[in-house]
């Protein structure tokens, strides 16, 4: 149908280390509803299996850091510590 305007979800994940050095992923609840676990899955395989994916992950991550420790202004919580530790398990994949 010409003009008319759909849409679209996606699924959200959150990425965290894993014990093993790997990276984990869980769900979160965006304004569309809960990620699948196949979607969750399908955004943790893509991370640990794609080099050029993760060094973009670290870019974007250390971005987000800085400006967390430099703008911080008006959240009611700083989540530096939070990106440093996906930062460190990035830059130390194995």
């Amino acid at each position: 149908m010409a003009g008319k305007r759909t849409r679209r979800t996606a699924a959200s994940a959150v990425l965290a280390g894993a014990k093993d050095g790997t990276i984990q992923g869980a769900p979160i609840r965006p304004e569309d509803g809960w990620a699948s676990d196949k979607s969750v899955q399908q955004a943790v395989d893509a991370v640990n299996n794609d080099r050029k994916l993760r060094a973009y992950l670290l870019a974007r991550a250390k971005s987000a850091k800085e400006h967390m420790d430099t703008h911080n202004r008006g959240n009611s919580q700083n989540r530096s510590a939070e990106m440093q530790a996906l930062i460190d398990k990035l830059e130390n994949w194995p």
